[in-house]
């Protein structure tokens, strides 16, 4: 048996990063134009023959034109951050994540800064759709990676491409080191 590594080191896939950058390029602009010029003019008749359009006039009814375009505005926020953090991910090869017994150490555009294992509530592997390393912290994080402020991490294994089974290793071994940092 040999010892375990002094050092975990994941990284994005390339096809990832690019696939983030492809689909923030053509949805950025998409979403900018429906929020400064597409939803300008609409109105309740214009949202005739939609296949949800009940619920879409329910939502005009509620929140007017105005509402729509506010909510395009943070889409394209969202697709603006995302891709831009592909593509530094793209430029900057380093690892989205370096995990020691010293803790977690994240690509610059998912946290900014170290991670002691005392600021991290839990590490698990999430089911049900693209199985993802979870790493639910204890302060609140907005990055590129993660527009939208929440207290975790998710890394999908296949953006990483990492098997199940050599994410539930690396799993163990760092649930070992934040056991034996709390000691």
């Amino acid at each position: 048996m040999e010892p375990p590594p002094e050092q975990i080191a994941i990284r994005f896939n390339t096809s990832a990063d690019v696939t983030y950058c492809v689909c923030c390029a053509i949805g950025f602009p998409g979403l900018l134009w429906a929020a400064i010029w597409g939803f300008a003019d609409l109105q309740l008749k214009d949202l005739g023959g939609m296949r949800l359009q009940a619920i879409a006039e329910l939502a005009f009814t509620l929140i007017g034109p105005f509402g729509f375009r506010f909510i395009a505005g943070i889409f394209a926020l969202i697709a603006g951050a995302v891709g831009l953090g592909a593509a530094w991910r793209l430029g900057d090869r380093r690892p989205a994540l370096i995990a020691s017994a010293s803790g977690l150490v994240f690509h610059p555009s998912l946290y900014r800064r170290p991670l002691s294992w005392s600021e991290i509530d839990r590490i698990s592997l999430t089911q049900g759709g693209a199985t993802r390393f979870r790493f639910a912290l204890r302060r609140w994080n907005v990055s590129l990676y993660a527009p939208v402020p929440g207290k975790r991490i998710d890394l999908a294994l296949v953006a990483c491409g990492l098997s199940y089974g050599r994410a539930e290793d690396n799993l163990l071994l760092m649930r070992r080191w934040q056991r034996e940092a709390r000691c």
